[in-house]
């Protein structure tokens, strides 16, 4: 039974609400108007709910005219459902589909066991060279001299004067890393070590006590590592190294200066005192003078019937602190108590080396000997027979400058107090007989 669609008709059972259209008011694109009627449920409506009835078979809107939809109801799925035939008065439903979906189908799998592959050799290493480290160390600086020098903001430089000034960085730079490389491979290493002996320290005595760290070049010699081994000896205070490339070292001890001699007439006994406030070591006071008046070292040299003179205690001292230019002192007290290697702690002592080392090597010259009874009563005796009375060890120059000034104007002096510098005293003999 199809639904009919006259205006004057009041049948509810088989008529349904037709779409109502309405014409756009102005030009253009016609609009939906809000003013549409809400769909009523019906019979036809069935299993689709409350929403408008479908069309008469052939029915075509006017032009102009357009469907409203239902303000009131979601919009449907675009699926497309499955339809069947209708009884008189219904319309189509869709339909599902009850059939069981279908087992997925089973699949058997067996595990092989893969054949087992030989360990694949392992790459060797191939050691670099020397050159080949340079080389690579100067691609490595280049490059990083490249790039960090395009950070830094710099002034806008021709591109010849930029190349040039980036070639002269990176050899810089390449020299310097060269040389580290240089320095521990074994291009320069050490392996002709000669040890030379000094004065007091023989190279029997220098080879026993020298300490060559391993792995030592030309380049990298720990100096200090090799005077520590030698220093051993209280005489030695340094090294000299000489290198011969490219795997000679010379090695030859440094001793210290002697700058005073300490004789205790108490024992007999005369101690080499360094510069550096040292007790060195005691000296041989069995002195042998040749005709010359100079000591003789080596007495199986002499010849037979020679003549000489055999000195000892003070008289030998006297000899040994000219032969080394140092200060002879004399007077020292018995309860000074030396050793070697060992620095210097009496006051008396300390105060009679601060003049040995003060004075000039001209007034040096012309000392016999420095009296250290007490620090206040410190005395020069000269080679000319002057007594100098120095007292404490202060204005060492300034004394000195007082007495070699007063010595060239005055004749016949024996005696000058310069304790005090700027009211010296002095005492001449009488020279008129």
């Amino acid at each position: 039974m199809a639904s009919s669609f006259n205006q004057k008709s009041s049948s509810s059972a088989s008529s349904s609400p037709r779409p109502t259209f309405r014409r756009a008011s102005g030009k253009g694109t016609p609009r939906v108007s809000s003013s549409a009627p809400r769909a009523r449920r019906s019979v036809a409506s069935g299993a689709f709910g409350s929403g408008p009835a479908p069309a008469a078979p052939g029915y075509k809107p006017p032009a102009g005219y357009y469907a409203v939809p239902s303000p009131h109801k979601k919009p449907r799925s675009l699926a497309k459902p499955t339809t069947r035939k209708a009884g008189a008065g219904r319309v189509a439903t869709p339909t599902r589909s009850t059939s069981a979906p279908k087992a997925p189908s089973r699949r058997t799998f067996t595990s092989v066991a893969a054949p087992a592959r030989p360990a694949a050799p392992k790459p060797k290493k191939r050691r670099l060279g020397a050159l080949g480290a340079i080389g690579g160390a100067f691609a490595l600086v280049f490059g990083f001299l490249a790039g960090f020098l395009r950070l830094i903001p710099h002034p806008k430089l021709p591109a010849t004067v930029r190349r040039y000034a980036l070639i002269a960085l990176a050899a810089l730079a390449v020299l310097g890393v060269s040389f580290a490389v240089l320095a521990f491979s074994p291009v320069f290493s050490a392996t002709d070590i000669q040890v030379q002996g000094s004065e007091h320290v023989s190279q029997q005595e220098a080879q026993a006590l020298l300490q060559v760290p391993e792995g030592t070049t030309l380049l990298n010699v720990n100096e200090a590592a090799i005077a520590q081994g030698l220093e051993r000896s209280p005489w030695v205070s340094g090294v000299s190294i000489e290198r011969t490339f490219p795997h000679t070292l010379v090695i030859t001890p440094v001793e210290r200066k002697v700058a005073a001699i300490a004789y205790i007439a108490a024992d007999d006994v005369a101690w080499a005192i360094g510069s550096d406030e040292t007790w060195i070591a005691p000296l041989s006071l069995d002195v042998t003078l040749g005709s010359d008046g100079k000591p003789i070292s080596d007495t199986t040299k002499l010849a037979t019937g020679a003549q000489v003179t055999q000195l000892s205690g003070l008289d030998a001292a006297l000899v040994l602190a000219k032969q080394v230019g140092a200060v002879l002192l004399t007077d020292v007290s018995a309860d000074v108590s030396p050793s070697s290697g060992a620095k210097v702690e009496s006051k008396i002592v300390l105060a009679g080396l601060a003049y040995a080392n003060g004075f000039s090597e001209s007034f040096i010259s012309q000392v016999k000997d420095l009296s250290v009874p007490s620090v206040e009563a410190i005395a020069a005796n000269l080679d000319s027979g002057v007594e100098v009375l120095l007292g404490s060890p202060d204005n060492i120059k300034t004394k000195e400058q007082v007495v070699t000034k007063l010595l060239e104007q005055e004749q016949g002096v024996t005696y000058i107090n310069v304790r005090t510098p700027d009211s010296y005293t002095f005492r001449s003999a009488d020279t008129s007989n």
